[in-house]
């Protein structure tokens, strides 16, 4: 899903219309993805790593939302690249 999401976004030119700023916003998304997961490999599941994920995951929505909404200023977000997004 990452090279479609890639093509999606070369195709709207991504690189000239939302720029770095959507670029950093994806790796945020990244390390908010990535923390939780660190922590169910690294650590034994307990309350307090189930408490970092679920916050993780509502960080990663509220993110989520936050780049849509940049970039949909920025550029078009087409309906297959929004489809890619939802899986």
């Amino acid at each position: 899903m990452g090279f479609s999401d890639w093509l999606c976004q070369c195709k709207s030119y991504i690189a000239s219309t939302a720029g770095v700023k959507e670029s950093f916003i994806h790796l945020l998304i990244f390390v908010e993805v990535g923390v939780a997961l660190l922590l169910a490999m690294l650590f034994k599941i307990n309350a307090l790593v189930l408490l970092i994920a679920i916050v993780c995951f509502f960080l990663h929505e509220a993110t989520a939302l936050w780049d849509v909404s940049y970039a949909k200023r920025k550029r078009e977000i087409s309906a297959i690249e929004q489809h890619i997004h939802s899986f």
